[in-house]
């Protein structure tokens, strides 16, 4: 593990942003019941607006990949991280629908260049431990369970919902603060030779295309899921518009459980075993939600969803930690198959649900997560000797 100065300000600072990052990026889900009441947006143009996030995250990676190789990390991150608390002043004042896109685009610009330049360094900083990547998602996802009690809280106060988005406009600010100061933390910065001098290393290995794969399929999953599951609820009839709201941090509470969990277990049991416990229950889990039709199994589908889900999004980071450590390029790659998946998924629901409803729509995640776990099997037998993580 590496000691580099001032090692454990530096993760602290990144965990923070993380967590601010989380709130930021996940609230567009929670947001949109919201925003299609007040604009009356159909459920095909709902649809677009998830996707546009992971289009702009797609474009970050891409930058945050790239930039670093001209500029240096520290002007990248600035540049690629400042759309936060654009998106949420667009969000606070917007007229128009075509606006929430540029907005929905913006968060993800800047989810993107925060999750590139915080994975490489605690991939840096920690090393090969799955432990400090889990502890990082598990800030993300602190952030994006509490981005539903924030607009629950500012309708019941106010009536209304835009307090709670000038609340997060305050709080995009104060992540952008985080990463002013992350970035001038002590890690070694890439030689800026441009693409000529990149480390191409990583595209050799197959560890790296499988795991991918893996995240390709997953984050489709993940995105489906986490943008589409409130409306779902509230629409399927299965909860309330308030409870439906609280279902999204449901699953968030599970997913940073599971999260602390894999982080302490990560000592004892291998990737693989991690994986295959991550993928099983998600699919698993995933059909219990979409088959339910009354509260209690609902909630305790979306439980069980979260916590099996929570592990699998750091621990394959984890499995790659040679590949990244220091390598921006290599992040920006797999971060961007990941993303690839995220743009698809949430824009094609919502033209199903457009044509055959929202029940329709969602059966699509049950392909998402099947493939999931086939090909996290697939890495298990690949590389069924691995030892445990050091």
């Amino acid at each position: 593990m590496n000691r580099t100065p001032n090692r454990t300000a530096a993760l602290a600072r990144c965990y923070a942003a993380f967590l601010l990052s989380g709130m930021g990026s996940l609230m567009v889900g929670s947001l949109l019941p919201y925003l299609r009441a007040a604009y009356d947006l159909d459920y095909g143009f709902s649809g677009l607006l998830l996707s546009a996030q992971p289009v702009g995250n797609l474009i970050a990676t891409l930058l945050a990949g790239v930039l670093p190789l001209y500029l240096g990390r520290r002007r990248s991150v600035l540049l690629l991280t400042v759309w936060m608390p654009v998106a949420y002043l667009l969000f606070s004042t917007a007229s128009l629908p075509v606006l929430l896109l540029a907005a929905c685009f913006c968060t993800g610009l800047a989810r993107g260049g925060g999750a590139n330049f915080c994975n490489v360094s605690v991939s840096t900083l920690a090393g090969e431990n799955p432990g400090a990547l889990n502890l990082l998602h598990g800030a993300f996802a602190l952030g994006a369970l509490s981005a539903p009690f924030l607009l629950i809280g500012s309708e019941r106060l106010t009536g209304s919902f835009r307090p709670g988005v000038f609340v997060m406009l305050a709080f995009a600010l104060l992540q952008f603060a985080l990463y002013c100061r992350a970035s001038r933390d002590p890690l070694p910065e890439p030689a800026r030779d441009g693409l000529r001098g990149a480390d191409y290393s990583f595209l050799r290995s197959v560890n790296f295309w499988v795991s991918g794969l893996i995240l390709l399929f997953y984050i489709s999953a993940e995105y489906a899921i986490t943008g589409w599951l409130v409306t779902y609820m509230k629409d399927s009839g299965v909860f309330t518009a308030a409870m439906s709201q609280m279902m999204s941090s449901l699953l968030w509470v599970d997913i940073l459980l599971g999260r602390l969990l894999v982080a302490s277990l990560s000592r004892r049991l291998s990737q693989n075993q991690l994986l295959l416990m991550g993928g099983a229950g998600f699919f698993a889990f995933f059909l219990v939600v979409f088959h339910a039709v009354s509260p209690v199994p609902a909630a305790i589908g979306i439980a069980g969803l979260g916590f099996f889900m929570a592990g699998i999004y750091p621990t394959t980071f984890s499995c790659v930690s040679r590949e990244l450590a220091g390598n921006d390029l290599a992040a920006s790659m797999l971060i961007m198959l990941g993303s690839i998946g995220g743009i698809a998924a949430p824009a094609l629901i919502g033209q199903i649900a457009a044509r055959v409803g929202i029940v329709g729509g969602m059966r699509t995640v049950i392909v998402l997560t099947s493939v999931t776990f086939v090909l996290i099997l697939l890495r298990v037998l690949l590389f069924r000797r691995k030892r445990k993580p050091d």
